[in-house]
């Protein structure tokens, strides 16, 4: 079957997005036809967007004209974006109401013509969690005792949220990347220690060298602090989640052992 041929516009692709207000409601039923039109640019990336956007009875629809579109990247980027503007949205209308709604984008038409269901997932990811699986079968190394473990501390349920979020909501990765790593740190501080000996007690019992956590942490530090700047690279900004999820995993193999430190054998040093 021949494929729909790509669709340009000068040198610009159109993509076109379609998501819904969650929760979904029949009481509340936005509409906000013809919101101004956004004219995006990333020097850094070369990344241009010129984006139209409507929400229809709490339906949205975006059509997004970009210049960069051939490749997985390019689409995780303008994916990124428009999330972004259809959230910024949303959230305008809900600070005007005093409500608590999210927006959801679940379909996209690429430049291809070929319409994709969107889940945002970072498959890579799984190859780096060894202290758990799926199998509730296999006592002390499933999914029953991570549960446990999780539940059994609400900064560690944080913790993990905050990991999850960070590939759910992308531009929150660096802020909720390095609260992660900092929660993990406050709960391995020893009663009565402070936060220096807290970390060193991480880095011991985890086998972590300073600079491995401090890559994150840094990261984290403008954003925390109110400067909303971006991370400067894909490269960095994926190396912060993967080293995120890296200590989680010490983490709770360090929780499913007793709290005992991880013996180095099996867990090198990263540094």
């Amino acid at each position: 079957m021949e494929q729909p041929a790509t669709i340009i516009f000068g040198d610009m692709a159109l993509f076109k997005f379609y998501g819904r207000l969650l929760p979904p409601s029949p009481i509340i039923r936005l509409t906000m036809k013809d919101l101004p039109k956004v004219h995006w640019e990333d020097k850094q990336l070369g990344l241009v967007l010129d984006v139209t956007m409507s929400i229809v009875d709490s339906e949205v629809i975006i059509s997004c004209e970009a210049n960069l579109y051939s490749t997985k990247d390019d689409f995780g980027e303008v994916y990124r974006r428009v999330f972004d503007m259809a959230r910024a949205a949303v959230d305008c209308f809900c600070y005007i109401k005093g409500m608590g709604l999210g927006v959801v984008l679940e379909r996209v038409i690429p430049p291809s013509g070929i319409e994709h269901n969107i889940l945002v997932e970072r498959p890579d990811l799984a190859k780096l969690v060894t202290t758990f699986n799926l199998d509730r079968e296999n006592k002390g190394n499933n999914f029953d005792t991570m549960f446990g473990i999780v539940l059994s501390d609400p900064s560690v349920f944080f913790a993990v949220n905050d990991l999850i979020a960070s590939i759910a909501v992308s531009h929150h990765a660096p802020i909720n990347c390095g609260r992660a790593i900092e929660t993990i740190r406050e709960v391995m501080t020893p009663d009565g220690a402070d936060k220096k000996q807290g970390w060193e007690a991480m880095r011991k019992n985890l086998n972590l060298d300073l600079a491995y956590l401090k890559f994150i942490t840094d990261v984290s530090t403008a954003p925390r602090h109110g400067k909303r700047v971006g991370v400067t690279s894909q490269k960095d900004f994926n190396e912060t989640i993967n080293r995120s999820w890296t200590v989680m995993n010490r983490f709770l193999e360090y929780k499913k052992r007793g709290d005992k430190q991880l013996p180095l054998a099996d867990f090198p040093l990263l540094s």
